[in-house]
């Protein structure tokens, strides 16, 4: 065999050698380097086939070359999905803890919401018990004026009749004196609990202090609130009491033409002055006292 067929065999044991190379490229390397390997594989197969045996030896040079960097990039691409799964793992962690906080941050939202509301409804609950007589439960002093104001507001805004009806139990010191304060409590439960049965369904029956009671009458006229003071009267001196009797005497008020509220709730606290002074457990009217004076 001569030197030349020899060397045309080297020839294309190199370029073979070249190809299974590029294309085992072609299978594992990115598309990029991919690519580069298909034109390099032309430059080899050129290469060995126009300069012999000194292209042989280049092309084995860039073979090396070229093996050694798909096997970088083989080996870096095999990597790739551990470092995406790690990625992803961690990803998935940090969403976990975002929706854990998120969680944790709607629960303490709930809480402080369910906390106002019961801070809301204990304020009410102090708001309503403040407006409240303990012994009796009728609206107190203060309820009392309050909704006397808002009475005097609508009588005034409507042009419609308005009337107070205050009552004092006759001799109820010396009732808890004789028969002791828890009796005289009963006393001042038994007669709201006759006020109240005797009184309209729109009437506002309140403690007015100490053994005094006040009603709101809306829509009353003088002789009304007089024949509505006589009612509340009767039932209490008909009530069956078990130490003694129990009377009342009672003044009555009406509105007048830009009269306040608190003036007359002084009428009618006149009035039952008025009252006690022709004798107890009888009724009276302001304008009474205003013609005794003038006599």
């Amino acid at each position: 065999m001569n030197n030349a067929s020899i060397r045309v065999r080297k020839i294309g044991i190199g370029a073979s050698s070249a190809a299974a190379l590029i294309e085992l490229a072609h299978l594992i390397a990115p598309r990029p380097t991919a690519d580069a390997a298909g034109r390099l594989r032309y430059v080899l197969e050129t290469m060995t086939q126009s300069v012999g045996l000194t292209g042989l030896l280049i092309s084995w040079g860039l073979i090396a070359v070229l093996f050694a960097a798909v096997v970088i990039l083989a080996f870096g691409r095999s990597g790739q999905p551990e470092l995406i799964a790690g990625a992803k793992r961690e990803a998935e962690v940090q969403a976990a803890a975002r929706r854990k906080v998120e969680e944790q941050l709607r629960e303490a939202q709930a809480k402080l919401e369910a906390q106002a509301k019961t801070i809301e409804t204990l304020g009410e609950r102090a708001e309503a018990s403040a407006a409240v007589d303990g012994l009796t439960g009728l609206p107190n002093h203060r309820a009392f004026h309050v909704k006397l104001t808002e009475e005097c507001w609508r009588a005034s805004r409507y042009e419609a009749p308005l009337s107070v009806v205050v009552l004092d139990i006759d001799h109820f010191r010396d009732y808890n004196d004789t028969f002791g304060v828890t009796a005289g409590d009963d006393v001042l439960k038994m007669t709201s609990a006759l006020l109240k049965r005797a009184a309209r369904a729109c009437d506002c029956v309140t403690r007015y202090g100490g053994q005094q009671f006040a009603i709101i009458l809306p829509e009353a006229t003088r002789a009304q609130a007089e024949a509505a003071a006589e009612r509340f009267r009767e039932i209490v001196a008909g009530g069956r009491w078990q130490k003694r009797g129990v009377v009342v005497s009672a003044g009555v008020a009406t509105l007048d033409v830009g009269q306040s509220a608190s003036a007359l709730a002084a009428q009618a606290e006149r009035a039952v002055s008025v009252a006690k002074a022709r004798g107890r457990n009888c009724i009276a009217t302001d304008w009474e006292q205003a013609e005794r004076m003038a006599a």
